[in-house]
C-alpha cells in the first residue's frame, strides 16, 4: 500500500526484516585465502643488469669487444637458474617517502607492513621467502632479504588492514555542517564536512594508532593543512599515505574467513539499497540529528540496515561569562536507549518492497538481531524514507528539524561522497 511519503512504501506493523544472511553470502572458501596487499610510499624498481665485456689496452690500442649490449640493454633475474637452489639472499634496502604512515620501528611482518616483491608470473604481490625485514624510523629505511628479484618491491599492508570498522558517529554542526568520528582497527579519525569539502582533523596530541606511534599524528596532522577537498582527493590522499578507507565486496572475505555465517563480521549490502540509504542520511543530518551504529545491522542481511539517532542536546547555561565553554566529548553522549531506525527492502510481511523505512520499539540493548522489537512505535506508522519518519514525529521532539529545508544541496551531496566511499553500514563490525 502507498503511504504519503511516495510511492513504495510499507503499511505499518510488524515488519519482517529476517536476516536471509545465508542465501546471500558467498559460500565460504575451504582453502586459506590469499592476502590483498596494498603498496606503500610507491614502489621500487631494481633492475639487475648484464655488464659489457671489459676493454683492453694494448700498445696504446683500446679494444672492447662489440656484442649486442651496444644497442640494448639485457636485464636478468635473481638467483639465475644455476644457482636457484644455492644462492644467497639479497639484501635490499630503501627509503619511505615523507609523507607515509611509517610502519612501528623493528621487525616488519604480517598482518601489519611487510616486504613483498611482484611475481610477474602469478601478477600478485608476494613474501613468500622474503626474510629479515625491518623498518628504522629515524632514517625511513626499510630493509629484507629477497630470495629472488623481479624488478619490483615495495612495502605493502593488507587492503583491509584498518576493517571492520569499530563504530562511527555523525555529529551536525547546523545545517551546513557535520563532523564524521571514525573508529576504524586500528585508529580514530574525523573529518569535517561541509559545502566547501571534507578536512581531516589532526589526532590530538598523544592519541595515534595502536602501531604507528606518534609518527602518524605528523603525517595525519600535514594532511589535514592541505584545507577543504573533494572527498575523493582526500581518500586517494590517505591511500597514498597508506591509509585504505575505500573497501569493496571482496574486503569482506578476508574478515569473514572461518566464521560461521551467524558470527560473520560485516556483510556487505547491496549495492543499490547502500547507495539510495546513503542518499537519505544527509538529510536526517542536516534535520539536526545525531547518528551512529547499531551492532544488529550486519544480521539483518544485505538489504536491510538499522541505525540510531538523536536529537543534539540543548546547551546548557553557562552562570560564569569568563568560564570556557565546556568541552562535549560526542561519544559520551551515545548510549544504547537511542531511537533506531530501520531501513529495507523487504516489507512488514517478509514481501520485497521498493522502499521501506520505520522507527522501532526496540534499542541496542537488545541482545540479539532476533530479540530486537522491530514494531513501529506506539502510534507510529512506516514510511517511504527516513526523513519521513523524523518528521511525522515533529519538532518537538526534534527541534532543528526545520533547519533541513535550508541545509546547501552541495554539502548533502559531499557526505553522499563520503558515505559511498567509507561503506559505514556494510563494514562496522557486529
Amino acid at each position: 500500500g502507498g503511504e504519503e511519503g511516495g510511492e513504495g512504501a510499507a503499511e505499518s506493523g510488524g515488519p519482517a526484516i529476517a536476516a536471509q544472511v545465508e542465501e546471500d553470502l558467498p559460500p565460504e572458501p575451504e582453502v586459506p585465502l590469499p592476502v590483498s596487499w596494498l603498496t606503500v610510499g610507491g614502489v621500487v624498481t631494481i633492475d639487475i643488469l648484464t655488464l659489457p665485456p671489459p676493454g683492453s689496452t694494448a700498445k696504446g690500442w683500446s679494444l672492447r669487444e662489440v656484442t649486442k649490449l651496444e644497442a640494448e640493454v639485457d636485464r636478468q633475474t635473481y638467483p639465475v637458474a644455476e644457482q636457484a637452489l644455492t644462492a644467497a639472499p639479497l639484501k635490499v634496502t630503501f627509503t619511505l617517502p615523507p609523507h607515509v604512515i611509517p610502519p612501528p620501528t623493528g621487525t616488519l611482518s604480517a598482518p601489519g607492513h611487510a616486504v613483498a616483491f611482484f611475481d610477474p608470473g602469478l601478477q600478485t604481490w608476494t613474501t613468500d621467502g622474503v626474510t629479515d625485514a625491518e623498518f628504522d624510523q629515524q632514517t625511513l629505511a626499510v630493509s629484507a632479504y629477497m630470495p629472488r628479484l623481479t624488478c619490483t618491491v615495495a612495502l605493502v599492508v593488507p587492503r583491509h588492514r584498518e576493517l571492520p570498522y569499530a563504530q562511527w558517529l555523525i555529529v551536525p554542526a547546523g545545517p551546513a555542517s557535520c563532523a564524521l568520528l571514525l573508529h576504524t582497527a586500528n585508529r580514530q579519525l574525523e573529518i569535517r564536512i561541509s559545502a566547501a569539502g571534507v578536512v581531516l582533523v589532526p589526532p590530538p596530541a598523544g592519541e595515534t594508532g595502536r602501531e604507528e606511534g606518534c609518527a602518524q599524528g605528523d603525517v595525519l596532522g600535514a594532511l589535514s593543512g592541505c584545507g577543504p577537498c573533494p572527498p575523493s582527493v582526500l581518500f586517494s590522499r590517505l591511500r597514498e599515505a597508506g591509509l585504505f578507507l575505500c573497501p569493496c565486496d571482496h574486503d569482506a572475505i578476508p574478515l569473514n574467513h572461518g566464521e560461521a555465517v551467524v558470527t560473520r563480521h560485516v556483510v556487505p549490502k547491496n549495492e543499490t539499497f547502500e547507495k539510495e540509504l546513503h542518499a537519505e542520511i544527509p538529510k536526517l543530518v542536516a534535520a539536526g540529528l545525531q547518528l551512529t551504529s547499531s551492532k544488529h545491522t550486519q544480521r539483518l542481511g544485505p538489504a536491510s540496515a538499522l541505525l540510531r539517532l538523536a536529537a543534539i542536546p540543548l546547551a546548557e547555561e553557562v552562570l560564569d561569562d569568563e568560564a570556557p565553554p565546556p568541552q562535549l566529548d560526542p561519544w559520551g553522549l551515545v548510549h544504547e536507549h537511542w531511537a533506531c531506525l530501520a531501513v529495507s527492502k523487504t516489507g512488514p510481511t517478509g514481501n520485497p518492497i521498493d522502499r521501506y523505512a520505520t522507527l522501532i520499539k526496540g534499542t541496542e540493548a537488545a541482545a540479539s538481531a532476533t530479540t530486537l522489537d522491530m514494531s513501529p512505535p506506539d502510534g507510529a506508522t512506516s514510511h517511504s524514507t527516513p526523513i519521513l519518519c523524523i518528521q511525522a514525529e515533529g519538532q518537538e521532539k526534534y527541534p532543528d528539524l526545520g533547519q533541513f529545508k535550508s541545509s546547501p544541496k552541495l554539502y548533502q551531496d559531499t557526505l553522499r561522497q563520503v558515505l559511498d566511499k567509507l561503506r559505514l553500514f556494510s563494514f562496522t563490525k557486529m
